[in-house]
């Protein structure tokens, strides 16, 4: 009889041990009451981070999230841990207008000071404003079943850009491309559809690849060593564009990095 008590209490010890270090999972009541409790965001978000979820991110859900008093950056790394991604998402350095330096001469000459990154390039007030940066995917999208071919795409989420420019003007770019060439920048007229603006960057027939498609020519002037104005050779009508690394179209890629803006 005492061997039959003492192995219950083992057993029991065992089951409340596992209890105790099972992981807790997250739900929206918990954040809430973390927030409550006075717990600074950071520590909210490395929680969200690390621990098991299950968020409700209907439209209840998320008025409730707001209604607890949670910030949007709390709110935001719900719905991107909901959606299998990370809570917390890297975000691009912000970057400043820059003034054009003035070399020997006193001739102005803008130089970013950001490697690889395009920028609008105001030639009256000598100023650069940089373009949206962002990382599209790269698709393969059948046509017909496949029986049409298919369409090798860039994808890129949202529907309309933060860099704007004017339909009365025609825009101009710099990059500094740090010596090298300024070759790799290819501008594509995007489609816009439900939320996400797509270049058809080829299209793949029957046996065949046909080649690239809604490419806008450039002309590529050098402006001194490794900085380069890149200026459309037609008038960009009103939509939303993409500067597009071309290196960044092997088959080891399916990412690429893309330099977004919009024409209005």
């Amino acid at each position: 009889m005492r061997l039959f008590i003492l192995f219950s209490c083992l057993i029991l010890g065992s089951l409340n041990s596992t209890a105790q270090t099972k992981p807790e999972t997250l739900t929206n009541a918990s954040i809430i009451s973390l927030h409550k409790a006075g717990l600074e965001d950071e520590l909210i978000l490395a929680k969200i981070e690390s621990a098991p979820c299950k968020f409700d991110v209907s439209t209840n859900g998320m008025i409730a999230l707001k209604n607890g008093g949670l910030s949007k950056e709390i709110i935001q790394a719900v719905m991107n841990k909901a959606e299998g991604k990370s809570a917390v998402v890297k975000k691009e350095p912000v970057l400043e207008k820059t003034t054009a330096k003035t070399l020997a001469g006193g001739k102005a000459i803008p130089e970013p000071e950001t490697i690889n990154y395009v920028n609008f390039y105001d030639k009256t007030a000598q100023i650069l404003t940089p373009l949206e940066r962002g990382s599209a995917a790269q698709k393969v999208e059948k046509k017909a079943l496949g029986y049409g071919g298919a369409d090798v795409v860039y994808e890129l989420q949202g529907d309309r850009s933060t860099a704007r420019a004017a339909a009365d003007r025609m825009p101009s770019f710099v990059v500094n491309t740090g010596g090298g060439s300024a070759d790799i920048f290819v501008l594509y007229k995007l489609d816009v559809k439900k939320g996400k603006r797509k270049a058809v960057v080829s299209h793949i027939g029957m046996g065949s690849d046909k080649g690239t498609k809604g490419i806008i020519p450039i002309d590529i002037k050098q402006l001194k060593t490794g900085v380069y104005e890149l200026v459309p050779t037609a008038k960009l009508d009103k939509g939303e564009y993409f500067f597009a690394v071309k290196s960044a179209t092997n088959a080891t890629t399916t990412n690429a990095d893309v330099y977004a803006f919009g024409v209005d």
